[in-house]
Formats: C-alpha cells, sequence, structure tokens
C-alpha cells in the first residue's frame, strides 16, 4: 500500500492557509497570490520510496526560487509536472515556456526558477512529481534538456509518464510504497 497524506487548507485559519501551503512546496520558495488572505489549496502526498507523488488543486500564485533559499536549503529534486486545469509560466536556466493541460514541466531545485500558476474560475490541477537528483544521475543531462520546454503528455514518452501519473493519483491501492525506487 502506498502511503499517503492529505493537506487541505481548509484545515487551518484562513490567516495561515497561505504560510501553510508554502510549508508544502517541494523546495523552499517565495510565494505571492492575489488570494493569501484566504488561501484554497489541497494536496494528497503519496509516497513511493524515495519519490513523492502529488495531485494538487490549488488558486493562481506565483513562486519562486531565488539563489538565496537554494544556498539555505536545497534538496536537490527536479520537480515534474502535469498540468490538468489551468496555465503556467515557468522561467529557469534563461529559458521561457507556457504550459497548458496535458503538458509536462520539469524544475530543477538547485537552479533559481519563476513560475506563475494561473487558476482562472476554478483552481488550477497539477499532479506533482518530486524525484531525487540521485535516482536520475545517469539521466542529469537529459532531463536537464528538458527544463524550460514543455513536454506534450499526450504522446511518445509524455503520454506514458502521464498515464501513469493519472492512474496511480486514481488507484493508490495497485502500488506498494516498495514500488518506488528505494
Amino acid at each position: 500500500m502506498v502511503r499517503e497524506a492529505v493537506f487541505r487548507s481548509e484545515d487551518v485559519p484562513a490567516a495561515d492557509r497561505f504560510e501553510y501551503w508554502r510549508e508544502l512546496m517541494f523546495a523552499p520558495v517565495d510565494m505571492n497570490s492575489d488570494h493569501a488572505g484566504d488561501f484554497q489549496a489541497s494536496m494528497r502526498l503519496l509516497e513511493l520510496g524515495s519519490v513523492y507523488v502529488s495531485p494538487q488543486t490549488f488558486q493562481s500564485m506565483r513562486f519562486h526560487r531565488t539563489p538565496r533559499l537554494i544556498r539555505q536549503s536545497d534538496p536537490e529534486l527536479f520537480h515534474i509536472s502535469l498540468v490538468t486545469r489551468g496555465r503556467r509560466g515557468i522561467v529557469q536556466r534563461g529559458q521561457e515556456a507556457a504550459y497548458g493541460p496535458g503538458d509536462l514541466c520539469v524544475l530543477d531545485s538547485s537552479r533559481p526558477f519563476d513560475c506563475l500558476a494561473v487558476s482562472g474560475r476554478r483552481p488550477a490541477e497539477a499532479i506533482g512529481v518530486a524525484v531525487p537528483r540521485g535516482i536520475l544521475v545517469s539521466a542529469g543531462n537529459a532531463v536537464n534538456k528538458l527544463i524550460g520546454h514543455p513536454i506534450s503528455g499526450r504522446e511518445g514518452f509524455g503520454a506514458l509518464l502521464a498515464q501513469f501519473l493519472t492512474g496511480i493519483t486514481t488507484d493508490t491501492g495497485a502500488f506498494r510504497s516498495a514500488d518506488g525506487p528505494g
């Protein structure tokens, strides 16, 4: 069985919700939102060994990782997101890209980035995957080439990954924590 935890902004006082969400991010970030006073968000955190999968919903926000934050704390992760509702604009390593539903994006916690997540009338939705850099050592250069370039979740390898992420978040009973990397 996959270990699972659920976090909902409504479980904490309205004034504390935005800070609560900041603490749930995959790496320390600076954040702002027009909705900070009563931020609405939820996340399920699924543990597959040392990899974490997190389907989430949230209101529009901007978050960025600065060199100062990286020096203070770097979990050395690649974070892959499948955007399922809303839009994202991301700048990292001099690459600027726009992402919409069905697109996968890759962030590197060891490098500064700026991300704008726009929700519209309904909350934005995404499925995030936090993967320790050490697991992808042999694929490091290939992963680095994906940063700043949208990957279609509708064809090729992106479709396989999108299907896997959607499947695991829909039916966690089919997986065990040991099914993930150590």
